[in-house]
């Protein structure tokens, strides 16, 4: 049921990934990364697509201790 709500919201997984991309320059930041890794899993095809800009987006985040570890469990998914 969740997985439903979730693509009737974005209609689709790139574009699920596309919005968890422009979270990443904002506060909520550790949230989206989390979500990512979590799509990288779920949706390997869509994530892997989008992956040049993710990676771009990601090595522009102000790196804290508190992202580092979101940030290296996502960079570990793929």
């Amino acid at each position: 049921m969740f997985e439903h709500n979730i693509y009737s919201c974005f209609g689709s997984q790139a574009e699920l990934v596309h919005a968890l991309e422009f979270g990443l320059v904002t506060k909520s930041s550790r949230a989206c990364i989390r979500a990512l890794t979590v799509c990288a899993y779920d949706m390997r095809v869509a994530v892997m697509r989008q992956l040049p800009s993710l990676l771009l987006k990601l090595s522009q985040i102000h790196s804290t201790v508190s992202m580092a570890i979101p940030l290296m469990e996502f960079l570990s998914s793929q």
